[in-house]
This record gives structure tokens, C-alpha cells and sequence, in this order.
């Protein structure tokens, strides 16, 4: 069981100037005390990858009035050099987050920063929480083009998310102790704050590149199919409820008897 007021460690993986960092730091200020750790430009796609050549720059700097460290790594860069380096004590808690995007499907989930920040933690002993928040097409594009949301688009993210969080909390951050890491993701257009108990989706992505004028090749990932069972987690998604799946680094290629 958490202490009433944990020390919270957050990271996320679309960098220092990410909105939805921010409105996760000011949301989280009466839950915790907060450290914050976070790469200094956008990590998305890195997994749990970490530096293994060349220097990491660390940065002390503000976000949203809290003191924060801006790391020249991936996520998970930034939360071993947090945990090992930076901080005075162990943090309660791993929260990386909220994802500019959603975090569904097993394609999505293994290339993902943001759950890659958690399962560092994890192998720290530290349990995690990863957020990500669905967009629609159009809401993405917009934020890619530039890095930012349409202000109505933000305001009814931030309403969402302050219906969603006391749930997460209290079902999913509260009795935490062991060392998992629970994957959240939000629907674009809330229908009920219910958290849903979901499996990661079969998602098998194919084209992940287009050639580009240069002779190189661009990421453009293709639409490819998704999982149709009920509870997968995108079909959680497009109920309008929120998704939550269970990460559990002990339980990884163990053979089923």
C-alpha cells in the first residue's frame, strides 16, 4: 500500500514541451510529491532502448512551476539516471505519461517510451503507471504539424482526464506494492470514467516506411489490421471507456505448462 502522500517519479516520452505533461504534473500536485525526469525533446518509438554510446546531458529546468530535470536520453534513460542519480530516495511510483496517442495493441505496446520509463522502474522494484490518451486522426495531425492542441480540443482533454484520474487512482495507484506496471489508456471521447480490465490487441503492422525524395525513407506507418475481440483493448477504447492492462516483467516468457 502506497503511503498517503507518495513520491511520485514522471517522465513521459514526447518531450519537455509535451501539453499533456504538463496538464499531468498539475493534475497530480494534490496527490503526491512530485519528481520530475523527462527527455528534453520528443523520444516517441524508443521502447525501453538506452543510451549505450555518447554523453546524456542533464538539465535542470521548470515545467509548470515545478522544479524538473530535462535529460538528453530516452525514457528510460531518464528514469534510471533519476532513480540512481538525481533523486535523494526511491520514488513510490514510475507515472510516464500522458502519451500524445494512444498505446494499444502488442505492436504499439513494445515500441512504446512511454511504458518503456515504467518497466525501468519495474526492474528497479518500482511499480508504474503508464497514460496515454487517444486523439482522433485529425487531433494528431494537428499536434505532429504543430505541437500543440487546438485550444477547445485541450480544454475538454483536461475535463476528461480530471473525471478519469480519481479512478485510476483509487483502482489502480492506491493498493499498488509489487513491481507491474499498469498500461491506461483514454478514450478521445469519454463515455464513462469505468475502468476496463482489457489484453494487450493482436495488431500485426506491416509497412512502417514510404520513400521520400532524398532516396531515403520516412516513417509513415500504414493502417493495418486490429484485434476484434470485445475486450481488446482498442475495442475498449472505442466504447468510450478506458482501458487497463496488467504489464508484468516476471511473467514474461515464462512457458505455460
Amino acid at each position: 500500500m502506497l503511503q498517503p502522500r507518495p513520491h511520485l517519479l514522471l517522465t513521459n516520452d514526447d518531450g519537455i514541451d509535451s501539453p499533456l505533461f504538463e496538464l499531468l504534473i498539475k493534475a497530480l500536485l494534490p496527490y503526491g510529491d512530485l519528481s520530475i525526469a523527462v527527455p528534453a525533446k520528443e523520444q516517441s518509438w524508443q521502447g525501453k532502448s538506452m543510451t549505450r554510446h555518447g554523453h546524456v546531458d542533464v538539465q535542470e529546468t521548470e515545467i509548470a512551476g515545478q522544479p524538473a530535470f530535462a535529460i538528453g536520453g530516452t525514457p528510460a534513460d531518464c528514469v534510471n539516471i533519476a532513480l540512481y542519480n538525481l533523486l535523494d530516495s526511491k520514488p513510490d511510483l514510475v507515472v510516464s505519461g500522458i502519451n500524445v496517442g494512444l498505446n494499444a495493441g502488442l505492436s504499439l505496446v513494445w515500441a512504446s517510451g512511454t511504458i518503456g520509463a515504467c518497466l525501468e522502474g519495474n526492474i528497479a522494484g518500482v511499480p508504474g503507471i503508464a497514460l496515454s490518451q487517444q486523439l482522433s486522426p485529425e487531433t494528431y495531425q494537428h499536434w505532429d504539424k504543430h505541437r500543440e492542441f487546438e485550444p477547445v480540443v485541450f480544454d475538454r482533454l483536461q475535463r476528461a482526464f480530471e473525471q478519469m484520474l480519481p479512478a485510476i487512482w483509487k483502482e489502480l495507484v492506491t493498493p499498488q506494492a509489487d513491481n507491474i506496471t499498469y498500461n491506461v489508456n483514454m478514450p478521445f471521447h469519454l463515455e464513462s470514467p469505468e475502468l476496463v480490465n482489457s489484453y494487450l490487441g493482436h495488431s500485426w503492422y506491416q509497412q512502417c516506411f514510404i520513400g521520400n525524395k532524398a532516396d531515403g525513407y520516412d516513417h509513415r506507418m500504414q493502417p493495418f489490421e486490429l484485434d476484434t475481440a470485445d475486450n481488446a483493448d482498442i475495442n475498449v477504447l472505442k466504447s468510450g471507456r478506458v482501458s487497463v492492462s496488467r504489464l508484468d516483467i516476471k511473467t514474461f516468457g515464462r512457458l505455460e505448462k
